[in-house]
């Protein structure tokens, strides 16, 4: 995948066409599956932002759902962004820092994604692991 980045010339349309590709196939995998932790970057139900995975997929899959929802403040969220390195074929030097920590006020405003059960965890430092799976085996019993 990194090799296509590398050589096209469009990189922001190669980059949404790869995105909803792996969307596509993320979605069918989880929808195949007789059981799964789901991880993304979800685009919320309530947001007009392009970016994100979609979620309408999510409310027919079979089971119990619990969602996860990570919190911790806009400022932190921004400074893990523009700390991580990914393949610039990403394209997440396209933000200034005002942008990113805007959009993550935007996103943080939103809530969880409300979809089954909910459990909400602090990671505005490392949270306790133990207690949150403690969380997690009380939803699903």
């Amino acid at each position: 995948m990194e090799a296509l980045f590398d050589n096209c010339t469009d990189r922001m349309r190669l980059r949404d066409e790869l995105s909803r590709e792996a969307d596509a196939s993320f979605q069918e995998q989880a929808e195949q599956s007789a059981g799964a932790v789901l991880a993304s970057w979800w685009k919320h139900p309530r947001t007009t932002a392009e970016s994100g995975t979609p979620t309408k997929w999510l409310a027919a899959l079979p089971g119990v759902k619990v969602e996860v929802h990570c919190q911790c403040s806009a400022e932190v969220a921004a400074r893990r962004f523009l700390d991580r390195k990914r393949h610039a074929g990403h394209l997440d030097d396209r933000w200034s820092h005002a942008q990113l920590l805007a959009s993550m006020r935007e996103q943080a405003s939103l809530g969880p994604l409300g979809l089954g059960s909910l459990v909400i965890v602090s990671t505005e430092s490392i949270p306790d692991m133990t207690a949150v799976l403690e969380q997690l085996a009380a939803e699903f019993r």
